[in-house]
């Protein structure tokens, strides 16, 4: 570095140039001047001086640029020169690698080398040039195909870059080499299945892979891809060869391939109901290969008990009512007739017998429906006296309450000791509804009713009191109508006891002793005492 380098610099020049207009206003001159004058031509000096140095250190760092760009085209021209250097080297390599069958194996599905494989790289390499086709992959692989069908590499080139009229045949080449034709290496081309295709294409993807050409091998792959067949996820089951049963799965194209892994399938019996057995078959093979014995559980055991009870207390309920008599009036006076007959049986009626062993005489005026309400009141008493009985023997207060709101198989199960108990109470409560609303009731009344009919799920003590107030009721209906018809007096009683099943023992004036009337045996004495009968 010099003296002189600091006077570079645009204010060192403007400096300069002042004072060299200074001293040259400044000098002998047949005009007189001013100091003024020299200090203006000074500041002008110094403007124009900084002004010119400026312009020089711009056209420097521009001529300095333009050097830099120069040579940085010129680094870019060669970069692009060797880029396109490889990219030749790497589509004749291309060129190579497809026309040259690998491990020495012919590329000929027939047993021949293709016409490719005779060919230089360079000629597919200028032919494509020539015509402006391309040189990538895709476009290499055509001309390949094209060559490899019966064309020369300009005829190929030609005919893919439109330039000419294809023939029939040329046409059916250019379209079988396509992007679905994949040309082969190391093998022969397979059918025109989508599993041959994806197999031919991922083959020829690794053999690049290996070759050094790891974009075109991941193009290949995108391509094989497409041609993969898409299995179905859910395992259908079929025979094999030997008889045996088989998982396997199946694709869009047809095929069928069994599940990987040696997966086999899961034995899933179907089971028949026999009746008294259950017997599981197998559903391939027809063979049985399992007898279970039908049995039942606690539940179901409970509630068939249960159902069976419901049965009975029906069924107990409907012979009540048979083996109730009906009364009608005869002229030699009351007579029982039976409800039910035997097929052929004529009906024999028998007297009736008041509590002092005297026949019933004719009602009096007595309509029917008084008969009817006598009756009907004396088994509704009855069914109460068995209720209230039950009630109040030993483990009646326990068998109802809020237990009697659990289902019946359960409440049976846990509480069997009571079942009794509750089904008088229920049964009580039916005859109570049917009596007092008809054999139907409404949704409307049933709420109305509920809190006056005794319950299973009433405490001990509510149900006493609902039995005994209905007691009193039944019993003050009874006694209304004898009042009213005092000729039913006497059919009340009778209907009273046999309803509670102490049938009136007869009281005759005159028997023998021995005789039997009635089910009773007379023992002597006084026939109109009834402690002189005896029940047979």
């Amino acid at each position: 570095m010099g003296l002189l380098d600091n006077l570079d610099t645009p204010q060192a020049q403007g400096l300069l140039g002042a004072a060299a207009r200074m001293l040259a206003a400044s000098g002998p001159s047949r005009m007189p001047t001013g100091f003024g004058q020299i200090l203006g031509e000074g500041w002008q000096g110094f403007n124009d001086g900084q002004q010119a140095a400026q312009q020089r250190k711009l056209e420097q760092d521009q001529i300095q640029q333009m050097a830099q760009l120069r040579g940085l085209q010129i680094q870019e021209a060669q970069g692009g020169l060797q880029d396109h250097e490889r990219a030749r080297k790497k589509a004749e390599a291309l060129l190579q690698f497809y026309m040259k069958p690998a491990g020495g194996q012919s590329t000929s599905g027939a047993g021949g080398a293709l016409p490719a494989a005779s060919i230089d790289a360079g000629e597919f390499y200028r032919a494509a040039h020539s015509y402006g086709v391309p040189t990538d992959n895709g476009s290499l692989n055509k001309i390949v195909d094209l060559v490899n069908g019966g064309m020369t590499p300009v005829q190929a080139a030609s005919s893919l870059a439109g330039k000419n009229s294809p023939t029939v045949a040329n046409s059916q080449l250019i379209q079988a080499a396509g992007a679905n034709a994949a040309p082969v290496q190391g093998g022969a081309r397979g059918g025109n299945q989508k599993q041959d295709v994806y197999e031919r294409r991922m083959d020829l993807a690794q053999q690049l892979r290996s070759a050094g050409f790891p974009q075109e091998a991941d193009a290949q792959e995108a391509v094989a891809l497409k041609f993969k067949p898409k299995f179905d996820n859910s395992p259908h089951v079929v025979m094999a060869a030997d008889g045996k049963p088989i998982l396997v799965q199946t694709a869009d194209d047809g095929t069928v391939r069994p599940i990987q892994g040696g997966y086999g399938v899961a034995e899933k019996l179907a089971f028949h109901n026999l009746g008294g057995r259950t017997v599981g078959v197998n559903p391939y093979t027809g063979a049985e290969t399992a007898d279970l014995k039908n049995t039942q559980s606690p539940d179901s055991v409970a509630s068939n008990a249960s159902a069976a009870a419901g049965r009975a207390q029906s069924e107990r309920h409907f012979q009540e009512e048979q083996s109730t008599p009906q009364y009608m009036d005869t002229q030699d006076g009351i007579m029982a007739l039976p409800k039910r007959l035997a097929p052929g049986v004529s009906p024999t009626g028998r007297p009736v017998f008041g509590p002092d062993g005297q026949p019933l005489e004719k009602k009096q005026n007595t309509p029917q429906y008084i008969v009817q309400a006598i009756t009907s009141n004396a088994k509704s008493l009855s069914s109460i006296d068995a209720a209230l009985a039950s009630l109040g023997a030993a483990g009646g207060k326990d068998a109802v309450g809020y237990k009697g709101y659990l289902p019946n198989s359960l409440l049976n199960r846990l509480y069997p000791g009571g079942t009794e108990t509750r089904a008088n109470i229920s049964d009580v409560g039916s005859l109570i509804l049917h009596d007092r609303s008809g054999a139907a009731v409404t949704a409307a009344e049933s709420p109305r009713l509920m809190p006056f009919i005794p319950l299973a799920t009433d405490d001990a003590e509510t149900a006493k009191k609902k039995l005994s107030r209905f007691k009193q009721i039944f019993e003050a209906e009874t006694n209304n109508l004898t009042f009213a018809f005092p000729q039913a007096k006497k059919l009340a009683e009778y209907a009273e006891s046999q309803t509670a099943g102490q049938p009136a023992k007869p009281a005759r004036k005159s028997a023998i002793k021995g005789q039997i009337i009635d089910g009773y045996r007379f023992q002597g004495g006084e026939p109109g005492d009834k402690n002189n009968w005896e029940k047979i």
